[in-house]
């Protein structure tokens, strides 16, 4: 499936849920150990939110690449990886995939969260600046995904880097 890059028209011209520019919405489901997960907690990094199942080969590849990304950028990038599925699948996941992955794993448990932020068909991704406002939205997933992804992380990077040096000085 090719990626489709989002501004603030989907394909069909229909508004989207999100605005680039503003604050998505703060929830982003719960841990394994029932924790709440909030785009809050990771203010002052960017931020990439995908909503994924086990199911979905083309979301195991973004996840993959997005785990990378996330060691990579060490500190600077945090990756929250929200499950659909049920709580037993998601659970059974953790467990396997725990020792793995260093990105957060979140279940969304009553679909509220794929909702509020307006996920259909995944991968769905959003991409969240330092200062918690939506940079980006990704429908989709292709071999070209990653590189404009990490084009617009570098970039978000450099934004937050320059913004500290200002702050500095």
């Amino acid at each position: 499936m090719p990626i489709v890059l989002m501004a603030s028209l989907t394909a069909s011209g229909a508004a989207c849920a999100l605005a680039i520019g503003v604050k998505p919405p703060q929830a982003l489901g719960r841990s394994a150990d029932a924790r709440v997960l909030c785009t809050a907690d990771h203010l002052g990094r960017v931020l990439v939110v995908t909503f994924w199942a086990s199911w979905c080969a083309p979301c195991l590849s973004e996840m993959r690449a997005l785990e990378s990304l996330q060691r990579q950028a060490a500190g600077r990038l945090a990756v929250v990886a929200v499950n659909i599925e049920d709580r037993r699948r998601f659970l059974a996941l953790h467990r396997a995939q725990s020792g793995d992955l260093s990105l957060t794993l979140s279940h969304d448990d009553d679909g509220r969260v794929r909702e509020a932020w307006g996920v259909g068909p995944i991968p769905h991704t959003f991409l969240i600046d330092h200062e918690g406002r939506l940079a980006g939205e990704y429908r989709g997933y292709d071999d070209a995904f990653i590189p404009v992804l990490v084009d617009r992380i570098r970039e978000l990077l450099r934004r937050r880097a320059a913004n500290a040096a200002a702050s500095a000085s």
